[in-house]
């Protein structure tokens, strides 16, 4: 009879024991990857400006950060595994001091569940979703190593690696609930990552198209970017694979070492003929712009389309090429006249 009530009292506790589980992270990344959708920005040119990671928060919202959508004439996304692209309708709400946006979409996706920071402590486990250099449904693990803040505004620092690509992806807590919105990391600095608190979405969304509260402005704002960047007076000079063009810092902070990428296009065809990649090292204030130069001749026998007619010879066979700009990265300056997210964090 004992060992019957024994047997029978462990088997409670075994149930009680399953019952009470986390989640797997593979389990949190399964039952959540039909809310997670990668977002692509582009500029008044048509060109993109910005690439990045979001997630419903309600059944035709989706949350990412005001840096991704700032400035998009256009904004598409699809759904983490699938290959179909949809128009956001419009940018509901926004607040650039916390780099949140909420964008208002036609697709209905079942949303993920928001809790607040205080279900979450220092050193707890957390799951980060996102789409870091493009690369769709990468999933990083981590802790919550400080919950910072001044003025009533929390940030939740983190282990769990983000990169250019991950922003506005959802931070999940060990139960699968999402605490955060990953949205910054301190370059040069090993494992310095930050999230806004998902629940001030819901707060923003009732506040109306835009919200800013007050942040402190004592620490360094974001330290890197994608977005701001443009591709101007590009030349070719003759068909000898030298180019030269500039870039325009559209942003209102000054950047350096910025990571881009050129595309040579066919115009004809569309087709890529040439690719290269480069970083520019050089300090470059808002709203000014430098020129670059470069020779490669794979590019031989290559006019922009907005060059005059060029008369053949030398046995070459010109043809006419777009130019276009990707920039991959670039690390803001750290002195900046204005408020943003991280100014409030202290070190």
């Amino acid at each position: 009879m004992i060992a019957r009530l024994l047997m029978a009292g462990f088997f409670a506790l075994f149930l009680v024991t399953v019952a009470f589980a986390q989640p797997t992270t593979r389990t949190i990344y399964e039952q959540n990857k039909g809310a997670m959708v990668l977002l692509l920005a582009y500029d008044s040119r048509g060109m993109p400006s910005a690439l990045g990671s979001g997630f419903y928060f309600e059944t035709n919202k989706i949350a990412s950060n005001f840096h991704v959508v700032e400035g998009a004439s256009r904004i598409v996304f699809r759904v983490i595994g699938s290959k179909e692209m949809h128009e956001v309708k419009r940018v509901a709400s926004v607040s650039k001091a916390l780099d949140l946006a909420i964008l208002e979409v036609g697709l209905a996706q079942q949303p993920v569940k928001i809790v607040s920071i205080e279900k979450v402590g220092v050193g707890d486990k957390v799951i980060a979703i996102g789409n870091p250099r493009g690369l769709e449904g990468s999933v990083s693990e981590g802790i919550i190593s400080a919950i910072r803040g001044t003025e009533g505004v929390q940030v939740l620092q983190i282990t769990a690696p983000i990169s250019p690509g991950s922003s506005g992806g959802p931070l999940f807590s060990a139960a699968g609930e999402v605490v955060g919105v990953t949205t910054a990391t301190l370059r040069d600095s090993q494992s310095l990552n930050f999230a806004v608190p998902a629940a001030l979405l819901l707060t923003l969304r009732d506040k109306g198209r835009e919200w800013e509260p007050v942040v402190g402005r004592d620490m360094p704002a974001p330290q890197t970017g994608s977005a701001g960047v443009e591709l101007v007076t590009p030349h070719m000079k003759g068909v000898y694979g030298d180019v030269s063009f500039s870039l325009l810092n559209n942003n209102k902070r000054a950047i350096q070492n910025v990571s881009y990428l050129l595309i040579f296009r066919n115009r004809q065809t569309g087709e890529v003929v040439h690719f290269v990649t480069r970083t520019a090292r050089d300090f470059l204030p808002p709203g000014l712009a430098k020129r670059y130069a470069l020779t490669d001749r794979t590019l031989d026998g290559f006019m922009l389309r907005d060059e005059g007619p060029y008369r053949l010879g030398d046995g070459y066979l010109t043809a006419h090429v777009d130019m276009e700009l990707r920039v991959l990265t670039y690390d803001f300056v750290r002195e900046s006249p204005e408020a943003t997210l991280l100014d409030s964090i202290q070190k």
